[in-house]
C-alpha cells in the first residue's frame, strides 16, 4: 500500500491556520457578535433588572382583582337557654359590605397602578436601550481608533527603520531617530490603552445584555447617525419616564378619592334561623307547641357608621398632601426634562457645527497633507522632521473628527432618549 507524505513545512503551515483561526484577531477575547438591534433585543430579553420592573406589571394586574374585596362572612351558632329553660339553637350569618362607591373607586385605583407600572417597565426599556447604544457605539469608535493607530504603527514603524538606516550610512542623525522611535512607542503606549478601553466596555456591554461570555461588536466605518428629528421641548411629552411621574399623581389623587369613599357607612346583611321551643301563642289567639324541629328565620339589614373620624380624617389627608407632594414632583421633573432637552439640543448644534467643519475642509486637507507629505519626502524636498510634524498634524486632525463624531452620536442617542423613541440606528 502506498501511503502519501506531506511535507514538514506543509505540517508548520496547517498549524499556522488552525492556530490563526482559533485565536480572533482584535484586541481582546470575543465571544459572540452582535448588531445594534440584535444587542438591544438580547438587553430587553436577559436584563435581570428590567424583568424584575416587568414583573411589577403581572403584580399589579393581580392586585387589581383586590379591588371587589368584602370582609369575611360571619356565621355564628348560639345554643343555651336564651328563651326558655328549653335549650334552643340559633344560626346567624352575617356579611359587612363596603359602599358601593369604595368598589368603584378601588377599581379605577387598580387601573391606574397598572398603567404607573407599565409606565416605569417602558422607562426602565428606555433607559436599558440608552445605556446599550451608548456603550455600543463608543465600542465602535474605539474600534475606529484602532485602525487609525495601526495606520500611525505602521507609518512610524517605517520612519524608525528609515532613521536607523540612515545614521548608520551617516545620511541622518541620532535626534532624528530618537524622534521617529519616540512617536512610535507613543504609539503602542495608545494601543494599550485603546486595548485597556475596549475590554472594559466590552465588559459594560457584556452585563447590560446579561451575556455570560464575552461579547464583540460588528466593525464597520464609523460614520455619524442620522440627525433626528428636532423641534420644540414638546417632544419630552413621549418620554416614559415623564408619564410615569403624571401617573404617580393620578394614582395619589385617586387613593384620596379611595379614602374618601371608605369613610362612607358600611351596610350589613344577616340572616338568622333559630329554634324557639315551647307554647307559643298564635294569631287566632290558642297557643301551639313548637318543638326542635320547628324553626323561626328572618332577614337583618344594618348600617355601620364610624363615631370616631379623627383618624379617617387623618387617612384622606395624609392622601390629599402624598397627591400634592407628586404634583410638584411632576412639575420639577417636567421642567428639568424640557432643560435636558434644551442642553441637548445646544450640545447636538455644537458638534454638528464642527462634524460640518471636518467633513468638508479640515477631512479632505488632512488627507491632501498626508499625500502631498509623503511625496514630497520621497523625493526628498522636505526633511523627515517636517514630514513627521505633517503627519502628526494629519493624523491628530482625523483623530479630532472621530472624537467629534463620537460626540455627535452620544447626543442623538441622548436626544431620542430625552424623547422616548429609542429606535435602533
Amino acid at each position: 500500500m502506498k501511503l502519501n507524505t506531506i511535507s514538514f513545512s506543509t505540517i508548520v503551515k496547517c498549524m499556522i491556520l488552525l492556530w490563526s483561526t482559533a485565536q480572533p484577531l482584535g484586541t481582546f477575547a470575543q465571544g459572540r457578535t452582535f448588531t445594534l438591534d440584535e444587542a438591544i433585543d438580547a438587553a430587553i430579553k436577559g436584563n435581570a433588572g428590567l424583568r424584575s420592573v416587568a414583573l411589577d406589571v403581572d403584580v399589579q394586574k393581580q392586585y387589581k382583582k383586590v379591588a371587589t374585596e368584602v370582609p369575611k362572612t360571619q356565621a355564628m351558632l348560639m345554643y343555651g337557654q336564651y328563651n326558655s329553660l328549653n335549650k334552643d339553637n340559633n344560626v346567624t350569618i352575617t356579611q359587612s359590605i363596603p359602599f358601593p362607591t369604595v368598589f368603584t373607586s378601588q377599581a379605577k385605583l387598580g387601573k391606574l397602578r397598572i398603567l404607573n407600572s407599565e409606565y416605569r417597565r417602558a422607562a426602565s426599556e428606555n433607559e436599558l436601550v440608552y445605556q446599550v447604544k451608548q456603550v455600543y457605539h463608543h465600542l465602535q469608535y474605539l474600534m475606529a481608533v484602532r485602525r487609525l493607530l495601526q495606520r500611525q504603527d505602521s507609518i512610524f514603524s517605517d520612519l524608525v527603520r528609515i532613521s536607523s538606516l540612515q545614521l548608520t550610512t551617516g545620511e541622518g542623525t541620532l535626534l532624528q531617530k530618537t524622534s521617529a522611535e519616540t512617536r512610535y512607542n507613543e504609539v503602542q503606549n495608545l494601543l494599550h490603552q485603546n486595548e485597556a478601553d475596549s475590554k472594559t466596555f466590552g465588559t459594560q456591554l457584556q452585563i447590560l445584555l446579561n451575556a455570560e461570555t464575552a461579547v464583540s461588536v460588528v466593525e464597520v466605518s464609523y460614520q455619524p447617525l442620522s440627525a433626528p428629528m428636532m423641534s420644540d421641548s414638546s417632544q419630552v411629552n413621549t418620554n416614559p419616564q415623564l408619564s410615569y411621574h403624571r401617573s404617580l399623581h393620578d394614582v395619589a389623587l385617586q387613593e384620596k378619592r379611595v379614602e374618601s369613599n371608605k369613610a362612607l357607612p358600611d351596610l350589613t346583611v344577616g340572616y338568622f334561623n333559630q329554634t324557639l321551643i315551647g307554647f307559643q301563642q298564635q294569631l287566632d289567639g290558642t297557643d301551639r307547641y313548637f318543638s326542635s324541629n320547628d324553626r323561626f328565620s328572618g332577614l337583618m339589614v344594618g348600617v355601620a357608621i364610624p363615631i370616631w373620624f379623627v383618624p379617617t380624617k387623618a387617612r384622606v389627608k395624609a392622601s390629599a398632601l402624598r397627591a400634592e407632594s407628586e404634583r410638584y414632583n411632576f412639575t420639577y421633573f417636567e421642567k428639568q426634562l424640557r432643560g435636558e432637552w434644551h442642553r441637548a439640543i445646544q450640545q447636538f448644534t455644537k458638534h454638528q457645527n464642527s462634524l460640518d467643519y471636518y467633513m468638508k475642509s479640515a477631512l479632505p486637507n488632512a488627507r491632501l497633507i498626508l499625500k502631498q507629505s509623503l511625496l514630497a519626502y520621497k523625493a526628498g524636498d522636505i526633511s523627515q522632521a517636517e514630514y513627521r510634524l505633517n503627519l502628526q498634524q494629519s493624523l491628530a486632525i482625523e483623530d479630532g473628527y472621530l472624537q467629534t463624531v463620537l460626540q455627535y452620536n452620544h447626543d442623538v442617542i441622548e436626544l431620542e432618549y430625552l424623547s422616548g423613541k429609542y429606535s435602533k440606528n
